[in-house]
């Protein structure tokens, strides 16, 4: 995932995920066009402002009265990250029909995806064993989004899987399908 605007994670009919997280530069996870999940001191899903994936200028990713990326309705990101003028990204991590990441960054009583980017300790990131960003050792994002039924995004180990550096080596492969696939690996 380290190509061009229009080849990584490109939908072309879907205009799913199109052109996010690319960093030509440093190929990792950065778009400095958009400011989406981008820090270009770490390179790492930040926001100068607030510290967390957020963009002010545009709302992408943001809800203001939670402060995270959920639906006040029904607490499952529905239509997360959505741009109804451009199509990017699209119902991502949606499907409650098609079982695509059902209950994927899910909220209990909060609707404050819980078990996703947690750390009831630190809150960094960390959940329990049948949570997405699983903290193994060092509490960075191991095995994020794991469709084993669907078998899109799988395998733990390679998923956003962490490194010597602990900076989310190999995001979002899918060895199976090669969607998203070889970024950072």
């Amino acid at each position: 995932m380290t190509g061009d605007v229009t080849s990584h994670m490109i939908g072309d009919v879907t205009s799913h995920m199109t052109g996010h997280m690319i960093d030509d530069v440093t190929g990792h996870m950065t778009n400095d066009i958009m400011g989406h999940m981008t820090d270009d001191v770490t390179g790492h899903m930040t926001d100068d402002v607030t510290g967390h994936m957020t963009d002010d200028v545009t709302g992408h990713m943001t809800d203001d009265v939670t402060g995270h990326m959920t639906d006040d309705v029904t607490g499952h990101m529905t239509d997360h990250m959505i741009g109804d003028v451009t199509g990017h990204m699209t119902d991502h991590m949606i499907g409650d029909v098609t079982g695509h990441m059902t209950d994927h960054m899910i909220g209990d009583v909060t609707g404050h995806m819980t078990g996703h980017m947690i750390d009831d300790v630190m809150g960094h990131m960390t959940g329990d064993v049948t949570s997405h960003m699983i903290d193994d050792v060092t509490d960075h994002m191991t095995g994020h989004m794991i469709g084993d039924v669907t078998g899109h995004m799988t395998d733990v180990m390679r998923h956003m899987t962490v490194d010597v550096t602990g900076h989310m080596t190999g995001h979002m492969i899918d060895d199976v399908t090669g969607h998203m696939s070889d970024h950072d690996w």
